[in-house]
């Protein structure tokens, strides 16, 4: 696309050259507004480009943090599924909690 704006930049410039001094100097400035347009818009896409690629970056390590919390979760579930006897006295699953409320706080991704 670059190469067909630099030909119509020479074309333009023929043309030019080839008129009326008024009719050619309109013709290239329109051609060299045209040019100017073309590459705002490739240096906008060129910053857009960059910020959707940080935001996948970003996507990718948001993803992989909340598959270790969801893991880390799935691990105290059944840690606190094992060690919390439904049975046992409310006394008794209060101190088996805060057993669990300990490792839980050790283990934890997200005291790093």
């Amino acid at each position: 696309m670059a190469e067909r704006i630099s030909d119509s930049k020479d074309v333009a410039t023929d043309l030019a050259r080839n008129s009326d001094q008024s009719v050619s100097d309109q013709f290239e400035k329109d051609v060299f507004a045209v040019s100017e347009r073309y590459d705002s818009l490739i240096g906008r896409l060129g910053e857009l480009e960059q910020r959707l690629s940080e935001a996948v970056t970003l996507w990718k390590q948001f993803e992989a943090a909340c598959t270790d919390l969801i893991s880390w979760i799935d691990l105290q579930e059944g840690i606190l599924g094992n060690k919390v006897n439904k049975d046992d006295s409310l006394p008794s699953q209060l101190q088996q909690l805060d057993i669990c409320k300990v490792y839980t706080f050790i283990s934890s991704p997200l005291k790093r």
